[in-house]
């Protein structure tokens, strides 16, 4: 007998054959593809159903067995940043490259080293935290601890909680922790403290150890930059705070023509913002900003090379000038002195395009002149936001 699909075509029992293997093969892959974004524990069920025209012109129909899948647990973890240890088992920090956690810190004070925890795995975990310091280097830090950044905010605040025992995440849950130690007062100017600190899931054959920091020994200007970021509300907008301070012994010095505003040289301390790809300013909400400087501050737009003074909603960077007495002398001066601090705020909209579960990674970095006017650069930690579903457009 030959089989008549609804369609004009007419398939053998061979070729029919043929065409259910091609759709169970479909449908194990959709099964598969789903495992590696299902939590744990999830039941996914599929049935096939066969629908033909016989010879006698009645339309039948037949169903499969309905196949069942159970998720299984899958564990992974990240911890960021990442530096340049390729040991798999032990940390070797001769195979050290520069770290990405780089901090100052002046002889006796304390330094906080930030970073951020994720689990990316389908079922929950308990990971275990470890901080391993190098031997062979110039000094070690004393009291090294780690906390839980409470409110998301990536600043060390007051009465944070230590972590002590192994930290619950929820699958695709992320929180910030910090490392924190002091600096012996007897440490030589320039000595260099490396570190590593090591995530390790109840799953003992998960781990992420690729995590070197390192605190550098100035008697100079320290400035701090923290960052935080929500994640994409439903219209798709992303809050981006940022906030600074200067905890050395001495005051960060402006940067002679630090940058071009509007084609005019000008002097001060810059703080850039590069958006991520896929987002844009929303100009609905304007920027924010605050200092405790003297000479006050001014919010920048950068288009391409230029930088303006004029809101941009096409902008691929914001920047926050801290300005010296006098922006156009090409002089500099003390800005941010020991105990001053600064804070910007801005939004973007996540573009029309992004695909849902786009991770948008962010970093900040300010660009200051230490006592003696050499021009330095410091780093925020990373921010990810993770995006729901595709969002927003360019033109707000």
């Amino acid at each position: 007998m030959i089989i008549q699909p609804t369609t004009s075509k007419s398939f053998t029992r061979d070729t029919l054959g043929v065409w259910l293997r091609c759709l169970l093969v479909l449908l194990f892959f959709a099964t598969a593809h789903a495992q590696r974004a299902t939590v744990a524990g999830t039941q996914i069920q599929n049935q096939a159903i066969l629908s033909y025209v016989a010879d006698d012109g009645k339309s039948y129909s037949a169903l499969s067995n309905v196949a069942t899948t159970i998720i299984r647990p899958i564990f992974a973890i990240n911890l960021i940043p990442d530096a340049g240890n390729t040991s798999s088992t032990t940390t070797n920090f001769t195979l050290l490259i520069a770290p990405s956690n780089q901090r100052l810190g002046n002889p006796g004070s304390s330094v906080t080293l930030v970073y951020t925890l994720e689990n990316l795995g389908n079922t929950p975990d308990t990971i275990r935290l470890n901080v391993i310091q190098d031997l062979s280097d110039d000094y070690n830090l004393e009291n090294i601890q780690i906390f839980r950044d409470a409110n998301g905010n990536a600043v060390f605040d007051p009465n944070e909680p230590t972590i002590t025992t192994p930290v619950g995440l929820n699958p695709n849950q992320k929180i910030n922790v910090f490392v924190t130690g002091n600096i012996p007062s007897t440490a030589n100017n320039n000595a260099i403290a490396r570190l590593e600190l090591e995530a390790r899931s109840s799953d003992t054959s998960v781990w992420d150890n690729n995590n070197l920091g390192s605190v550098t020994v100035v008697r100079d200007a320290v400035p701090s930059l923290a960052k935080s970021a929500s994640e994409p509300d439903l219209n798709g907008l992303i809050e981006y705070n940022l906030k600074g301070s200067n905890i050395g012994q001495r005051a960060a010095r402006s940067v002679a023509r630090a940058v071009n505003i509007d084609g005019v040289p000008t002097d001060g301390i810059l703080l850039t913002d590069h958006l991520p790809t896929g987002t844009a300013l929303d100009s609905s909400q304007a920027a924010l900003a605050n200092t405790g400087t003297a000479f006050g501050f001014q919010i920048i737009y950068r288009y391409g090379t230029t930088w303006s003074a004029t809101a941009n909603p096409r902008a691929e960077a914001i920047g926050l000038l801290l300005r010296d007495s006098n922006v156009a002398d090409g002089l500099t001066e003390e800005v941010l002195v020991t105990g001053s601090s600064f804070s910007l705020k801005f939004t973007v909209r996540v573009l029309e395009g992004v695909e849902g579960g786009s991770r948008l990674r962010n970093i900040a970095q300010l660009e200051y002149g230490n006592s003696s006017n050499a021009i330095r650069t410091v780093l925020s930690n990373e921010t990810i936001s993770s995006c729901r579903s595709r969002h927003g457009s360019q033109s707000d």
